[in-house]
């Protein structure tokens, strides 16, 4: 087990008094300090053995005290007794940045940018992203007093343990240490914006601080996980998708955008306008695998780290979702519905605890009655996170308390883009480099023949798409009243008749207004209903 406060036995020093009842010792500038063990922050009053002993990883250990270098770069943090030593560490990666600290103040060794200390109890948290587990474990993760009561939402975090939780979550890392460097691989997926103190509690919360179960719920992801590994986690959606990630989302419409009150993420899920038909059009399910790999591996981090740079103190991996279910109907949740969800499942194994809330809107009345049957058998934690709004009004008087207006997308009452205009944003820009001013999405079931109307004003052009898995297909006509301006373009999908697979067909270029035109769609077969999903890019 690695330390990043390693004593050096230097006679030039002052050395510190290896009585570890001796509640007073001298620093290099005569300073003499104390400190109290109940896991507050250091000061100038603290005891110096103390304050190593909180520096290093679990346990005490006796030292010289002299020159303190502190390292801050990447991915780690950490403490150095002399500069001779830094130079020699190979975590010494920090070059112009690293800061010069002395043990004349040891307040200098916590962080001032992320410090956070409740007088007068045991709730001293030290989280910073940048700072590895194996610094002070006891300063990062604060331990309640007996009998001090933890709200639900609380349990489990750093700054919330109590001692059983604080013990387990050090043998957890001890356990890392020495297994398949995979566990460690995805315990810390997110390091670039998680401290490793929530990383180890968010995973040890999913079971309930038992360690080998911990283990056992990564091992179901282990294969998947290797797999998604040897591609990269699939960096590119598009490419994942093997067609536009905007396409998909028109179908299955999921954005993350804004933060709510308590410093989370917020993400928006139209369960209601979820087409199985349409996904289908776009990818497989296998494809909608690699791009849920890709949003919990390249988006979600990038998302996070814009939002910490617009403020630091944003320490905790968790979404707050509203799943709005206007419109939904039974005949949405079908089979096909429920294996895009399981598809989503199987991943998000591998990301546990990243729910911090669940706000349901607009609840038909068949899901309000299931869910007061459901909740009674659901952990009472999980139960905690959910709330669920039938009416309209009052789900949307609890997003302004939770979220608050200026991060609300306007389509919910806010001043942000409407969750449309966001996945409008992720498609194709013009040849002038502008994006998408609105979208025409119509998804056809053709039989025999199927037609679209739309318009046009002066200043627009249309990009029109179809999207389908048809093996046998459909003819494309487009018309701008009488005239004809697309005769006849075929489009199907790829694959064979037995395993047909998606496939997306440009039908028209930049369609210039103003003028009502008509699309329509011939089957060439006639036998049964196939899906075309028509997306039209408007620009001006």
């Amino acid at each position: 087990m690695s330390c990043l406060c390693k004593p050096k036995n230097s006679a030039a020093n002052t050395v510190v008094s290896s009585s570890s009842n001796d509640r007073s010792r001298e620093l290099p500038s005569g300073i003499n300090v104390n400190v109290p063990k109940d896991g507050r922050a250091a000061s100038p009053q603290d005891d110096i053995s103390e304050l190593h002993e909180r520096s290093s990883m679990f346990g005490k250990s006796e030292t010289s005290m002299g020159s303190v270098y502190f390292d801050s770069h990447q991915r780690e943090e950490s403490l150095y007794f002399d500069l001779e030593e830094r130079e020699k560490s190979s975590r010494n990666l920090a070059g112009p940045s690293t800061r010069h600290m002395t043990m004349e103040n040891p307040s200098q060794l916590l962080s001032k940018r992320r410090l956070s200390v409740k007088q007068n109890s045991h709730t001293f948290r030290r989280p910073n992203r940048r700072m590895k587990f194996t610094s002070s474990l006891r300063n990062v993760m604060a331990i309640k007093k007996k009998g001090e009561a933890i709200s639900l939402k609380d349990q489990g975090y750093p700054g919330f343990l109590t001692e059983m939780e604080l013990d387990r979550a050090k043998n957890f890392h001890d356990e890392l240490q020495k297994r398949d460097p995979f566990y460690k691989e995805m315990t810390y997926a997110w390091g670039t914006v998680e401290d490793e103190a929530f990383a180890l509690c968010r995973f040890l919360r999913a079971r309930d601080f038992k360690i080998e179960d911990v283990f056992e719920m990564m091992d179901e992801g282990k294969d998947r996980w290797n797999e998604a590994k040897a591609n990269d986690f699939y960096p590119d959606p598009d490419k994942a998708l093997d067609n536009p990630a905007s396409a998909l989302l028109t179908q299955y419409p999921v954005v993350k955008i804004g933060m709510a009150k308590n410093k989370c993420p917020v993400s928006y899920l139209k369960a209601g306008q979820i087409y199985a038909e349409g996904v289908e059009c776009v990818t497989t399910l296998e494809n909608m695998t690699k791009y849920f790999w890709y949003d919990n591996i390249h988006a979600f981090p990038k998302f996070m780290a814009n939002l910490q740079a617009a403020d630091p103190d944003i320490e905790r991996m968790q979404t707050v979702s509203i799943f709005d279910l206007e419109g939904l109907t039974t005949s949405q949740l079908s089979s096909k519905t429920m294996d895009v969800v399981k598809a989503a499942s199987a991943v998000a194994v591998c990301f546990p605890e990243s729910l911090n809330s669940l706000i349901i809107l607009n609840a038909p009345g068949f899901f309000s009655f299931s869910w007061r049957v459901i909740k009674g058998f659901i952990n009472p934690r999980t139960v905690s996170k959910i709330e669920v709004h039938s009416s309209r009004k009052s789900g949307m008087k609890r997003l302004e308390e939770i979220i608050g207006e200026d991060q609300l997308p306007s389509d919910y009452g806010g001043k942000l883009m409407s969750t449309s205009e966001v996945i409008q944003q992720m498609g194709k820009r013009d040849e002038g480099g502008n994006s998408v001013r609105r979208q025409i999405v119509e998804l056809m079931a053709v039989k025999s023949k199927k037609q679209k109307q739309f318009e046009l004003e002066a200043d627009e052009t249309v990009t029109l798409n179809v999207y389908t898995k048809s093996s046998s297909g459909a003819n494309f006509t487009i018309k701008k009243e009488e005239e004809t301006v697309v005769d006849g373009v075929s489009v199907k999908g790829k694959g064979t008749t037995e395993e047909p697979l998606p496939c997306g067909t440009q039908i028209a270029a930049s369609i210039k207004g103003p003028g009502k035109f008509n699309v329509e769609a011939n089957a060439e077969s006639g036998k049964g209903v196939d899906h075309f999903l028509l997306i039209g890019d408007v620009f001006a």
